[in-house]
């Protein structure tokens, strides 16, 4: 299933455009370290020019995986289990 699709049957309105553009701002702002190149390639866009393109033998996959584990723990902490926000609920004890 498509994120839009999934998105629509969820009811809701956002864009498969929004969540890219939200997580490039986030790998700007919150990852300054981790180079633009990396976050470019995440979102599967061509970085350099054909010349650079030529010679970039690495898919920075470490790099990469860093930079989506922030951006997993920045948008769904409680699925990444750093959630800062979220009470476990948890069963009463008798007594």
């Amino acid at each position: 299933m498509s994120l839009t699709k999934a998105l629509r049957t969820a009811g809701r309105d956002e864009t498969v455009h929004g969540f890219r553009s939200a997580f490039r701002d986030f790998a700007a702002e919150r990852c300054p370290t981790i180079p633009a190149m990396v976050a470019e390639m995440a979102l599967a866009h061509k970085v350099g020019t054909a010349t650079e393109q030529a010679y970039l033998r690495s898919d920075l996959r470490d790099l990469r995986r860093a930079l989506m584990d922030a951006w997993g723990r920045f948008a769904a902490p409680s699925l990444s289990g750093v959630a800062e926000n979220v009470t476990a609920i948890r069963k009463a004890e008798a007594g």
